[in-house]
């Protein structure tokens, strides 16, 4: 396998979208879609050491980042938090001072069940427009359309099913993103 092939297995299987990858590689998405397709006009083999280079990187911080997860008490009340959530098919709003561990609690989450959870983390960008396409793009459903058919694709995928999704730094959304959901 190529390295370029090899980067965007990782990048699909990691669910990072291109133009994430292009900015941290610095250079634009145009160039890695050049590069995949081999029409790049450029010094491709310069590019191809780049992303050898990011890829390494990244496979080490995956290492060097994957440190077991203490079991605090707080720990165990989002999960249960989230179990209850689960279970009752229902929101469940945890709320905590910066820095206590909601964020990581809730990727600790998803891994253990993740054939049944979805994890999104939002930020102030996040307008309802970019929600419904970030939860489509989240659960592998077409962004086509407008927001109301993407917002009918989502309702129609979830709706009855055993799932349960996490919205994490919520408190970023605008009121109008809040109502939306």
């Amino acid at each position: 396998m190529s390295v370029i092939e090899e980067f965007f297995q990782d990048l699909e299987a990691r669910g990072i979208p291109q133009a994430q990858a292009a900015r941290e590689l610095g250079c634009s998405p145009g160039l890695l879609s050049q590069l995949k397709s081999g029409t790049y006009g450029g010094d491709a083999a310069k590019w191809l050491e780049v992303i050898a280079n990011y890829m390494e990187r990244e496979r080490n911080r995956s290492t060097i980042l994957d440190i077991p997860i203490v079991e605090t008490s707080l720990l165990k009340q989002i999960q249960a938090a989230c179990d209850i959530a689960y279970d009752e098919t229902d929101i469940s709003v945890i709320t905590g001072p910066a820095g206590c561990g909601k964020s990581e609690a809730f990727k600790a989450y998803v891994r253990k069940h993740q054939d049944r959870v979805y994890y999104l983390e939002a930020n102030k960008a996040t307008t309802p427009h970019v929600l419904v396409m970030r939860l489509a793009e989240l659960l592998n459903l077409s962004m086509k359309g407008n927001a109301s058919d993407v917002t009918n694709r989502i309702w129609s995928f979830l709706q009855g099913r055993d799932t349960l999704v996490i919205i994490d730094q919520a408190d970023d959304l605008s009121d109008h993103s809040l109502e939306y959901l």
